[in-house]
């Protein structure tokens, strides 16, 4: 959710249709709500409703629409244009659309991008705030914590990851789900994984990017692999939902990540 020309759908398209960020461009104006069904890991189906930020749709949504619109939802992203000139108006939105989600789903998330102004607003949830941009990999970094939090089970994927990630002998894993990229867990070998979050981001956005070029030369990414000296990683595909990064290093020499 957020105003029109905030870049709601512009996000949605990079993500998951495989637009690059010039590509959007072309991208019209979202009249009422976009309804899409995504498959994503394993048998888990995203449903994502894009809203249109006109006034009388907005209006609506809180109003008529309210128990419609609101009923059931995991997830409240709702995208706020810096740049704009009439911010308080929008606080009032965003208000009302807390409190509806309040009301008909009160265990819902909240990601938004404005921090210091929509904490008070935003109770009784805890909001995560992300800033973001389609020109860098901010953008899959905050998708992919969306994606982290959406997947059941995180926690049976990150051991079994650590099992597979020893059975190799690797020092980095990293799981993609394989249409959107996007960074689903990972694991490290003694170090610090938040210091390297933001690395493995932007591999799924580099990927990403490469991908689309791929689409428009008419041929296919498949994987990627590198080797140099006592370093090698690779980027394969792992089940029919996703990919792994692999980083293994010699035993005999010191331990390398990328």
């Amino acid at each position: 959710m957020g105003k029109s020309g905030a870049g709601k759908t512009s996000m949605r398209a990079m993500i998951f249709s495989n637009y690059g960020a010039v590509d959007t461009r072309r991208l019209g104006a979202t009249m009422e709500i976009e309804h899409s069904t995504v498959p994503f890991i394993a048998d888990l189906q995203l449903n994502i409703w894009d809203c249109g930020g006109q006034t009388r749709f907005m209006d609506n949504y809180v109003n008529e629409q309210r128990y419609h619109v609101f009923r059931d939802a995991e997830v409240l992203i709702y995208v706020f244009d810096i740049e704009s000139r009439d911010q308080s108006s929008e606080f009032v939105y965003y208000q009302e659309i807390i409190n509806c989600l309040a009301s008909c789903s009160p265990n819902a998330k909240i990601l938004t991008n404005y921090k210091e102004s929509l904490e008070p607003l935003t109770h009784p949830f805890k909001p995560v705030f992300y800033a973001t941009t389609i020109w860098n990999f901010t953008l899959y970094r905050a998708w992919s914590d969306i994606a982290n939090k959406l997947v059941p089970n995180i926690g049976l994927i990150e051991s079994q990851l650590q099992k597979f990630g020893t059975l190799c002998g690797a020092s980095q894993v990293v799981m993609f789900e394989k249409s959107t990229f996007l960074v689903i867990s990972y694991i490290q070998e003694n170090s610090d994984l938040e210091s390297n979050h933001e690395k493995f981001v932007q591999v799924s956005e580099t990927i990403k990017s490469y991908r689309v070029a791929c689409k428009k030369r008419l041929t296919h990414f498949v994987s990627v692999r590198i080797r140099n000296g006592p370093f090698s990683m690779f980027i394969e595909p792992f089940t029919s939902t996703t990919y792994i990064l692999v980083v293994v290093n010699d035993p005999d020499v010191g331990k390398i990540t990328f």
